[in-house]
């Protein structure tokens, strides 16, 4: 698979978030939660000397929380784009390879996930479970696999009638051996580039959730979380919520990059 420069410099972006984050207890200058000792340093600029990044309304340093917050709002995302991945693989290959009655079952099931607004759900379920990562990760993982199946169901359904995989049945492989050695391994690529571009809009929703109030819990730092602190206060400190939302911008527009690469690079 040969990958362009959309792709290069998307993963390069979605890397150097990710690394980011990763270090970000060692490379951060301060605790993200913890407000700096003096009152005066409330709402400095970037710029301001010590906080590169300025800081918020409790004087905690900007720069700490963005990178800590890549830490969280990065994780949540991969992490529930990798359950309803995982998810919506294993209903679209059962639905694709069994075909008849449990596919046309499972696909109604698919439809009725579909029906209901996702964002609805998710804000209930977090009033009524809590607020965590962990509720987060699962519910966005629950309520996201519906296109990840369609579209392996539908990569099954051509790849069972090719050459290789009627080979593999007449040399008298189960249908479940065939299905698991040959008809998989050839549409994971496109549940691959399903799911790469899929954390865009996972980072989207758990950013969303997290504005709204049902997501991570202060004092954890988190993007969205950290746009609802400064929304209120755009007009005279605008940094609170603009370099937030430049981060995810950027994330999710790398994200999409490396989608739309991985895509085009797929052998047809």
């Amino acid at each position: 698979m040969k990958i362009d420069a959309r792709g290069i410099v998307g993963f390069s972006i979605l890397g150097a978030f990710v690394a980011a984050g990763a270090l970000a207890p060692w490379i951060a200058p301060y605790d993200p939660t913890v407000p700096h000792d003096r009152v005066a340093d409330a709402l400095r600029p970037p710029g301001s000397p010590g906080f590169l990044f300025g800081t918020d309304l409790y004087a905690r340093d900007l720069l700490s929380r963005l990178l800590h917050g890549a830490r969280i709002s990065l994780a949540v995302a991969t992490a529930s784009v990798a359950l309803s991945a995982t998810i919506g693989v294993a209903v679209g290959a059962a639905a694709g390879e069994a075909g008849g009655a449990l596919d046309a079952v499972a696909m109604r099931i698919t439809d009725v996930f579909l029906s209901i607004p996702r964002l609805v759900l998710l804000l209930a379920a977090s009033a009524f479970v809590g607020r965590s990562p962990a509720v987060l990760v699962a519910f966005l993982g629950a309520t996201g696999w519906m296109g990840a199946a369609r579209l392996v169901r539908s990569e099954v359904r051509v790849l069972r009638e090719r050459e290789f995989v009627l080979a593999a049945r007449g040399l008298g492989l189960s249908r479940a051996q065939v299905l698991l050695r040959h008809v998989l391994p050839n549409a994971l690529p496109a549940a691959v580039v399903s799911a790469t571009l899929g954390l865009g809009g996972a980072l989207l929703s758990e950013a969303t959730l997290s504005f709204l109030g049902f997501g991570v819990a202060e004092p954890l730092a988190s993007w969205g979380a950290m746009i609802a602190d400064g929304a209120k206060m755009i007009g005279t400190a605008w940094w609170v919520a603009t370099l937030p939302a430049i981060a995810i911008a950027l994330c999710v527009t790398a994200a999409n990059l490396a989608g739309d690469a991985l895509r085009e690079g797929l052998p047809r």
